[in-house]
């Protein structure tokens, strides 16, 4: 039976993990005429007040790069005073929080977070008595 780091490493290997072009991988591509700061004024608008505009929100962070998703954060930061990731755990909740925290946080970093939880549920998988 494979190991988990056996499996992670043949990912890693597999021709579709470096064949992207331009270093690109996934559906999402940049979006042409990117501001970043107009994007974070527009999140930041979305979370003022009462209630949050989710529309705002979905369309925004699902329609850019994970790289112009970073410099919306950036941005977000520097206009608000405040981390975008914090802001959004308190505005919205449950799955719909899990999916935009996850869409702005660095892709390594995600990556990571993911395979500890994959590990700790095979943890406790292992030791169910």
């Amino acid at each position: 039976m494979a190991s988990l780091w056996d499996d992670l490493e043949s990912l890693v290997s597999s021709p579709v993990s470096s064949s992207a072009d331009n270093g690109q991988r996934g559906t999402i591509k940049p979006k042409a005429n990117f501001n970043a700061q107009e994007d974070a004024a527009a999140l930041k608008k979305a979370m003022e007040g009462l209630g949050t505009n989710e529309k705002v929100l979905t369309e925004i962070l699902t329609q850019r790069s994970n790289a112009q998703r970073q410099l919306i954060c950036k941005a977000y930061q520097d206009a608000a005073g405040r981390a975008l990731d914090k802001d959004l755990k308190g505005e919205t909740h449950g799955d719909f929080e899990r999916l935009l925290v996850a869409l702005i946080t660095p892709p390594a970093e995600y990556d990571c977070h993911e395979v500890m939880q994959a590990m700790k549920v095979s943890f406790l998988l292992k030791n169910l008595p």
